[in-house]
């Protein structure tokens, strides 16, 4: 079985629905996939809309954010992000490595 890595983008909101949301994890999930780079597995939101995570797998993290990166820096909401790229081999002590979007 292939080790999956992980993406876990941390960002402000503050949106009054989750429409913008929902848009930016329907066209991340479909790049990845075309791409064959992975899949978003989900979001949570605070209840108050203010802040948010984004989860994404695959085989590898660092593609991910190479195929990625340009679509988050076009979206408002993300300005100022961190992304944790968690590069996963199987052990229980796997680096992690993080990068603000500006």
């Amino acid at each position: 079985m292939a080790v999956e890595q992980q993406i876990t983008i941390s960002f402000r909101y503050g949106l009054k629905d989750l429409s913008a949301l929902r848009q930016l994890s329907a066209k991340l999930n479909q790049l990845l996939k075309d791409s064959a780079l992975g899949e978003v597995d989900g979001h949570e939101v605070a209840v108050d809309l203010s802040h948010g995570f984004l989860y994404l797998y695959g085989p590898s993290a660092e593609a991910m954010f190479k195929g990625i990166k340009e679509l988050l820096l076009q979206v408002p909401f993300m300005k100022g992000a961190t992304v944790k790229l968690k590069f996963k081999d199987g052990s229980d002590d796997y680096p992690e490595f993080e990068v603000e979007l500006d």
